[in-house]
């Protein structure tokens, strides 16, 4: 989380809980027992650490709460093309393959499991730039792969970066490198909010 979004967090929680402990005193005929602001007070944090608990998991995707911490949603299945420079051993380059993206996100953390036909890419460090000034909405990730074809291409690492567009239909492009000296392009469109767990379900579920 960013040094701005953590000090509003704080901003809005500070007042939300003054707001609350306010108005459950005024709703309180005793309010002059020391007893009864205890319990405002407590009360009003309680549903102040209630509420993000719920936005950090599922509040932050929908309106109007969206809009106090913004992230873009893109969790769900991606599906598109990968086009790379690598070179099978007779020099030739491989035609773009088929790829899917799948995210599972919630606000404070977001996985990233790859696939194509020959294997799967797992990501170990993720993070999504947001630069309001610029306008940029960007997902960047590490990834190892987890399946690879023997005698094909051994497993790697990598990196990739992908530009988002929110506007319908949703879509990401961008660049990945391996550590095996490879790059490509990657465009990808926003297929659905499942998830799937191989690359023969993903061509199912583009059939539907």
């Amino acid at each position: 989380m960013k040094k701005e979004e953590l000090d509003s967090l704080i901003k809005i929680s500070a007042y939300s809980a003054i707001l609350l402990t306010l108005l459950l005193l005024l709703l309180n005929d005793s309010i002059e027992e020391l007893s009864t602001i205890f319990r405002a007070v407590t009360t009003s944090v309680s549903i102040v650490v209630l509420f993000w608990g719920l936005y950090f998991k599922w509040l932050w995707k929908y309106c109007p709460f969206k809009y106090l911490l913004y992230r873009p949603n893109i969790s769900g299945t991606w599906k598109g093309i990968l086009a790379s420079d690598w070179k099978d051993k007779n020099g030739l380059l491989i035609q773009p393959k088929i790829f899917f993206i799948v995210i599972r996100q919630n606000f404070l953390d977001t996985n990233i499991t790859t696939f194509t036909d020959n294997f799967i890419g797992v990501s170990y460090a993720e993070n999504l730039l947001l630069n309001d000034a610029r306008g940029e909405k960007k997902l960047t990730y590490l990834y190892r792969k987890d399946t690879a074809d023997v005698g094909i291409q051994e497993s790697n690492e990598g990196a990739c970066e992908l530009r988002i567009n929110e506007r319908q239909p949703m879509n990401m492009e961008g660049r990945y490198w391996s550590n095996i000296k490879t790059k490509g392009i990657i465009k990808v469109i926003k297929l659905s909010d499942d998830i799937i767990i191989s690359f023969q379900e993903g061509l199912t579920l583009t059939e539907k």
